[in-house]
């Protein structure tokens, strides 16, 4: 686990800023009167500043990565890659931090807190911003990716550019899609898992006075000695006490109960359960969280008072937001499943021009679609000529239009996704009229012009105008897909 560098803040930060504030507002840095314009400069700007919740709150989190990063076990360096002045034609916006990881591997970090309701509502840049960090990634010739912490989940995300879409004047991604695109693992993150409930024991000294308050719950006691239990096994070992302690104290388990253990009227300790909220599951263990959820909770409980924040910083070692936890680490006392959660890279939102991209699951939908296509326009095609010669035209362009309106309907309510149907509801009708009306109104035509063959010539022309019509849907959906940004066939 790396080491905070130390710094001296009070000495070389203060007289940079100090020297910057002198330039800009045309100051002599030799005179006292200097001082104390700047420091009058300052006192205002930190009045405003420290009432700015977004700012704060914003300023914790960017500060909170580097410590969580730190603590996870895979970063050979972190650095704050946006201080110090910067000269550049081009509109940049640099990246928080710098991040090289033990295996070389090294990319741009900018750090983002997302507060709203995550599953209701889009994470997104303005594509000016987007472009401005992908053009600072692009000259310092390094990948950039986006750390987004959001905050009602206790989670974080670890986003390559890719991932996010472009929705008009935006990029933006979903939480669903940040999770599946989440790079958190390169950082040494991991899923945990044990076995619930987790107990504590706290046993008094029985050579001192211990009492219980019936009325107010209030125990009086002096602690002699503390037990650990998991799933009603005593926990023994040092590395898995300091697990239990870690679990009970920052993972997503719950205080289930905490109860007085009496002999008589004598307090014998009190017992802490602790599992998860809506019970054990059936598969022998339960998910505690991830670690870098257990270091914020961590973090923010070092850097806040009663729910108020008091600082977005700390001094605190990153050892002491984590524990480590070995590779081959086993015990029968506590034992722990780690999952290691790695990016789908197979479904990697595009960015700009779509691209091309065949799976097998695609291609069998795909062959099953037009499978289903073909005899559809084969049976449109002759009912069509049949409702031309005897019920007329009108009665056959009525029946097309409502086959077409059935077909859009369930490409439209059944095959888009929610997240398409919420942010694409007018392209997505785009779609559904290129890809089914320009065949249908062929078929219909062809339909007009053949009315007086034979029925023989007729079924024939219906064949040959349904493969035609059946070859060219790809290339109706791989357009219509493409210019709508959906993801193409």
């Amino acid at each position: 686990m790396i080491n905070k560098i130390k710094r001296n803040p009070q000495k070389f930060d203060s007289f940079e800023l100090y020297t910057k504030l002198c330039a800009k507002n045309s100051l002599d840095i030799g005179e006292l009167s200097s001082v104390d314009a700047v420091v009058d400069l300052v006192k205002s700007a930190l009045k405003d500043n420290r009432k700015n919740l977004n700012l704060v709150f914003g300023k914790r989190v960017e500060s909170m990565f580097a410590v969580v990063a730190a603590s996870l076990g895979k970063c050979a360096l972190i650095k704050q890659e946006d201080g110090g002045e910067a000269y550049c034609n081009d509109y940049i916006s640099i990246p928080d931090y710098r991040v090289v990881l033990k295996d070389g591997a090294n990319f741009l970090v900018e750090v983002k807190n997302y507060h709203k309701e995550p599953f209701s509502e889009t994470y997104s840049f303005t594509e000016k911003y987007f472009n401005s960090v992908l053009k600072y990634s692009e000259l310092v010739g390094c990948e950039v990716k986006f750390a987004i912490y959001f905050s009602k989940l206790n989670y974080w995300t670890l986003i390559p550019s890719s991932a996010f879409v472009k929705d008009g004047n935006k990029f933006i991604i979903t939480i669903e899609d940040a999770l599946k695109n989440n790079e958190m693992l390169l950082l040494g993150d991991q899923m945990l898992a044990t076995k619930p409930p987790l107990e504590v024991y706290f046993l008094s000294d029985p050579s001192k006075p211990a009492t219980l308050d019936e009325n107010t719950g209030q125990t009086n006691f002096i602690i002699k000695n503390i037990l650990l239990y998991c799933a009603g096994k005593p926990v023994t070992g040092e590395l898995e006490k300091q697990l239990v302690f870690y679990f009970t104290m920052y993972s997503n388990w719950e205080e289930l109960e905490s109860l007085p253990i009496m002999a008589g009227e004598r307090l014998i300790g009190v017992r802490f359960t602790y599992g998860p909220h809506n019970g054990p599951s059936d598969d022998g263990f339960d998910i505690l969280g991830n670690i870098s959820s257990m270091a914020s909770t961590m973090y923010k409980l070092a850097t806040e008072d009663n729910g108020e924040v008091t600082a977005v910083e700390t001094d605190n070692h990153p050892k002491n937001f984590t524990v480590v936890i070995p590779e081959d680490y086993k015990s029968d006392e506590l034992p722990l499943w780690r999952f290691n959660i790695e990016a789908n890279k197979g479904i990697q939102a595009h960015q700009g021009p779509a691209k091309l991209g065949i799976d097998a699951k695609r291609s069998l939908a795909l062959f099953l679609t037009l499978l289903v296509i073909f005899p559809i326009l084969v049976l449109v095609f002759e009912a069509n000529v049949t409702l031309i010669n005897k019920k007329g035209s009108t009665v056959s362009v009525a029946f097309t239009f409502s086959v077409f309106a059935l077909i859009c309907a369930y490409s439209f309510y059944f095959e888009g996704s929610a997240y398409a149907r919420e942010t694409r509801t007018f392209k997505l009708l785009l779609v559904n009229f290129i890809i089914c009306f320009v065949p249908l109104s062929i078929t219909w035509a062809s339909a007009w012009f053949s009315k007086l063959q034979t029925p023989r010539a007729i079924h024939t022309i219906a064949i040959v105008t349904a493969l035609i019509q059946t070859a060219l849907f790809p290339i109706f959906a791989l357009f219509t897909s493409c210019y709508t940004g959906l993801d193409c066939i």
